[in-house]
Formats: C-alpha cells, structure tokens, sequence
C-alpha cells in the first residue's frame, strides 16, 4: 500500500462520523454542565489522540480490498458488491471504495476461493447502529464478554459465532454497541 493510499485509510477512520443525533443548544448546555465529568487535560488528549493513531493504522493493516474479498470467498468482484448492498458485509469507505475488515472472514486451508463469512453475521450486522465506527465494530466482535459464555469461558462475539452458537445473544449485544455502562 502506497502513501496516500495509507493517509487515505487514516483520514476514513480518524473523520468524526455522523451519529444522526443532533441535540439543541439546550440539551448541549445541560449535558456539559451536569454530565461529572472532569475537563480532559491536555496530555491525556494527546495519548488518547496517539491511542487513536495507532488503532487506526492497525485496522489499516487489516483490511481487504473488494478484490481479495472476491478471491478470499471464491466469488466475482461484482458479488462482493451485491453482498455490500444487502448488508451482509461490514466495511468502510476510503477514497468511495469499500475496504473490509478481516474479522469478518474465514479462510479456510488458506486457499483462494476456502473462505467464508462469520456464522449469523448479516443479522448482527443489520442490528448494529447505524454509522458504529469501524474501530467500534473490531472492538465489539473481538472482545469476551461475560454473557457470551462457552464451558466456563467467556468468548468473543466472533468465537461465539464461530463455535456454532447462536447468532440471538450476539445480535442483541449489538444493538447496545456504543451505549455507555
């Protein structure tokens, strides 16, 4: 990956993205007046900032083209695009193209053409907020949690998946991506 291809993947997952919320100047004022949260110091923005930076670069790491998403399922590019619009594929745009992040997929024996979608993603996909950032959407599927249980141990919401479990409980935990405990 060249440069600007790079800067560009960075600049697509750095962006603030839209959350479809917009409160008054009214609700504004109270959240930041009542909300108990201490003004954040400068150095820690700064190492939250380089946090960012550098989550974003790995992502950048791990995503797939509509290309190698083709060759990694053994379908035509123009499938790829067929699945993206029936929201059956999480990715994100860079430069208007689709990139897909890779925990999405299993390659099977590692040969082209051996691979496959998550078990029950579509449906977790679907109950998902509209615009979860990429970076929250990594974090979700890739983190245990306790009510995601398998022989004592907690599991990812992709281990879940992929243990032949049911798709309910990970969609449900979906629909809470980005609510605050």
């Amino acid at each position: 990956m060249d440069e600007t291809t790079f800067a560009e993947h960075l600049d697509a997952l750095l962006s603030p993205r839209e959350t479809g919320v917009d409160l008054s100047a009214h609700e504004t004022a109270f959240l930041q007046d009542s909300d108990g949260v201490e003004p954040a110091v400068e150095d820690a923005l700064v190492a939250l900032d380089t946090r960012s930076a550098l989550a974003a670069a790995a992502e950048v790491a791990r995503t797939l083209t509509r290309v190698e998403v083709a060759t990694l399922l053994g379908v035509s590019a123009s499938r790829v695009t067929r699945l993206v619009a029936a929201g059956r594929l999480s990715f994100y745009r860079v430069a208007q193209r689709p990139m897909f992040p890779d925990w999405q997929f299993v390659a099977i024996d590692g040969a082209a053409g051996g691979g496959r979608t998550l078990p029950g993603l579509a449906g977790v996909l679907a109950a998902m907020p509209p615009g979860s950032h990429p970076l929250a959407v990594r974090t979700f599927m890739l983190t245990a949690d306790d009510e995601l249980t398998l022989a004592g141990r907690e599991l990812s919401p992709r281990e879940w998946l992929l243990s032949d479990g049911d798709a309910a409980p990970v969609v449900e935990l979906a629909r809470t991506l980005g609510e605050q405990v």
